[in-house]
């Protein structure tokens, strides 16, 4: 039975471990280095140690006034305000029940000053040590939380009282076999979404496969549709289908509704005999060959391309590639969730230190690759409470089976990296930032230069977004110095956000034409819209070309239909 000691901050670990024979990224070593380092740095200093102890017998006498006050039946404001977004104490014992509450704004009050203490900018330390510290600090303050024990959760205690024990059994028999698995606990119920019968559902045809892709043409439902075709390049993180979930929130059936000739990309799921693929190959096997397909196939001399996350990397290079050999291949870039200037780019830069980078070298040098379940789990130790806890939470302590949710189905769906190409994406961008200096990164023999680039681009981000935070996208703004450039700042979060239908009417997103400003200043300038950027978008790319020609089929006889959508890549799951 599950026991009050029991945490999941050591489950998560154990996990780890039986998933990858090391997890470079949750490393003890390096938290107690880093942790080390700034608890010398305040020790050393005394103002700076008299400062921290002041600070802490603050936090204490404001917690202790609190619970007198409490204690004896006073209506009083608590110390920390528990943020609306923040669903670990919305049980309303958390509040209504003195121990619980008083449990909580403990834990509140502390691991704020536990956090600001090792934020604390004068804190003298190597810049790579304090990504790392604030990182792990976050992994701390998480896990500690009193949410995370079985018997000082309200929720697991009134599920235990409702099932007389059932649910703690069930949570129990469901970690033993996650554990004899060597898998996470479910974010969602797998067994729900079947792609091509409930998801990924908009009608196509695989027109061609190389090593690296299988390019898919949708079908139209237009009479007319746009001269330019378009095409998608999602990240190689995950799998294509993001695009065309549930059909309501499919942007490929809203783009062929609008009239758009839609092709994406499908990245193979990669193995050993990948490992020698690169940057430069998911580049030029990538979006060049499809546009040259698509070119064939269509018979334009130019299409509208949209990059996701890295997706938009490999376009912004190409282009430049473009630019320098004087072709005229793309006739608009849309930009969504891009990191082109990577020397502020969040959580991820804690993984770019030459220490860590050298140990995924050594654990992709086994295998040829990197286990997309680890990629996905750094992802998720992003957001910890949201995408880890809460779910050893529901599957563990209360015994419940996870909902069904598209979102977290394609998030749970991953894929390896090469590597090479993780090992150049991890030097030639995180830690050397190479596209910020022109000529330092080449393709096909090519040193690029983003500021050629003269087509023109749209740039969205989300507000909410931890995998590419959106102040550090719009610094590559300043990167690109052509004359129509849009930059829109969307709702949400990096996968919602994103995927906005219409219909929904769920975020809006915020415009401001100077992009000669600061990112804060741009945000303070900015004017709010509602409804989704869907329609903003689409309404820039047919200002530019709204030219129409009769709906296309699908292929053509240099390129026929190999099979039908949603192809056989995106059905290969990671070991």
């Amino acid at each position: 039975m599950l026991n009050n000691n029991f945490n999941p901050f050591n489950f998560w670990n154990r996990t780890s471990s039986s998933v990858n024979a090391h997890n470079p990224f949750m490393d003890p070593g390096v938290l107690m280095s880093s942790m080390s380092a700034a608890l010398q740095k305040i020790m050393k200093d005394p103002e700076k140690r008299e400062s921290v102890q002041k600070s802490l017998h603050s936090c204490t006498e404001v917690l202790s006034k609190y619970i007198l006050k409490r204690m004896s039946g006073d209506i009083v404001d608590p110390p920390i305000v528990v943020a609306a977004r923040d669903k670990r104490f919305s049980h309303d014992h958390w509040e209504s029940n003195i121990f619980f509450d008083i449990m909580k704004q403990s834990y509140l009050v502390f691991s704020d000053w536990f956090e600001k203490t090792l934020n604390d900018d004068e804190i003298d330390l190597d810049p790579e040590e304090k990504k790392q510290l604030r990182f792990y600090a976050q992994q701390i303050i998480h896990s500690m939380s009193p949410n995370n024990f079985a018997f000082l959760n309200p929720s697991v205690i009134e599920e235990a009282q409702k099932t007389g024990g059932a649910s703690m059994m069930k949570g129990f028999m469901t970690m033993m076999e996650d554990l004899q698995k060597g898998k996470d606990p479910d974010m969602t119920d797998m067994n729900h979404f079947k792609i091509g019968e409930n998801i990924a559902l908009s009608k196509g045809s695989v027109v061609f496969r190389n090593d690296l892709i299988e390019l898919i043409q949708y079908s139209p439902t237009t009479e007319k549709v746009f001269q330019k075709p378009m095409l998608i390049v999602p990240p190689w993180i995950n799998k294509y289908y993001v695009f065309d979930l549930s059909p309501e929130k499919s942007m490929v059936q809203w783009l062929l509704d609008q009239g758009r000739t839609v092709f994406i990309i499908s990245w193979v799921n990669p193995d050993i005999s990948h490992r020698y693929k690169t940057i430069e190959s998911y580049i030029l096997e990538g979006p060049k060959a499809a546009i040259e397909i698509i070119q064939k196939i269509t018979n334009v001399e130019s299409v509208d391309a949209m990059g996701y996350c890295l997706g938009g990397t490999l376009l912004v290079c190409l282009e430049a590639y473009f630019s320098a050999v004087n072709r005229k291949d793309i006739a608009s870039l849309t930009l969504l969730t891009t990191l082109t200037d990577f020397s502020d780019a969040g959580d991820l830069t804690a993984f770019a230190s030459e220490e860590y980078v050298q140990k995924i070298e050594k654990l992709m040098g086994d295998k040829g690759y990197l286990s997309g379940k680890i990629m996905a789990r750094t992802f998720n130790m992003m957001r910890p409470s949201e995408l880890v806890w809460s779910y050893v939470v529901n599957n563990y302590y209360m015994g419940k089976d996870p909902v069904p949710f598209d979102f977290l189905y394609w998030n749970s769906d991953n894929t390896n990296m090469p590597e090479a190409m993780h090992s150049n994406l991890l030097r030639f961008f995180y830690q050397q930032n190479r596209l910020t200096n022109p000529g330092k990164y080449k393709v096909d023999g090519e040193g690029i230069d983003l500021s050629k680039i003269e087509i023109p681009v749209y740039m969205m981000s989300t507000k909410d977004d931890h995998i590419a935070p959106w102040k550090a996208t719009y610094s590559g703004v300043s990167l690109m110095k052509n004359a129509n450039l849009q930059f829109v700042l969307g709702g949400s979060g990096h996968v919602a956000g994103v995927v906005n239908p219409p219909a929904k009417e769920k975020y809006g997103f915020w415009v401001n034409k100077n992009l000669t400003i600061s990112a804060d200043e741009w945000q303070a300038e900015a004017t709010e819209n509602k409804g989704s950027w869907w329609i903003h978008w689409h309404q820039w790319l047919s200002d530019l070309d709204s030219s129409k020609v009769a709906a296309r089929p699908v292929g053509s006889g240099e390129y026929p239909a190999l099979c039908d959508a949603p192809g056989d890549y995106v059905l290969k799951s990671c070991e």
